[in-house]
């Protein structure tokens, strides 16, 4: 049996989950959100996804304070986490907790399937 690796995707625009959603569909186990509050809730109850990919500006929760939540605890460790942002990687960075170290800005969604 072939363990699928599981892809969280958290973005309020439509347009983008529609887009990420084709890119990633074959060979990965999506989970594909617009609230980072809710998937929080969920993530506390099941397996983290071996990657995020998380807009900063999603409502309920927006994306900084999603990744400052994964990356407070333990149990998340390592998780890596792909930002998709039209703000700058300094700015990005700034903003992000410290502890948490396998966070990367993407600016153009065209390259995302090269890093996964």
């Amino acid at each position: 049996m072939i363990v699928r690796k599981r892809i969280l995707i958290l973005d309020d625009e439509p347009s983008t989950r529609l887009l990420l959603r084709h890119y990633f569909s074959k060979g990965y186990n999506l989970t594909i959100h617009e609230n980072g509050l809710k998937e929080l809730n969920r993530l506390e109850k099941s397996k983290h996804a071996d990657l995020t990919i998380t807009n900063l500006k999603t409502p309920k929760m927006d994306g900084f304070d999603f990744i400052d939540e994964i990356c407070s605890k333990d149990r998340f460790r390592g998780a890596q986490i792909i930002v998709t942002s039209g703000l700058a990687e300094i700015e990005v960075r700034k903003r992000i907790d410290r502890n948490c170290a396998n966070v990367q800005k993407l600016g153009q969604i065209s390259t995302l399937k090269e890093r996964v």
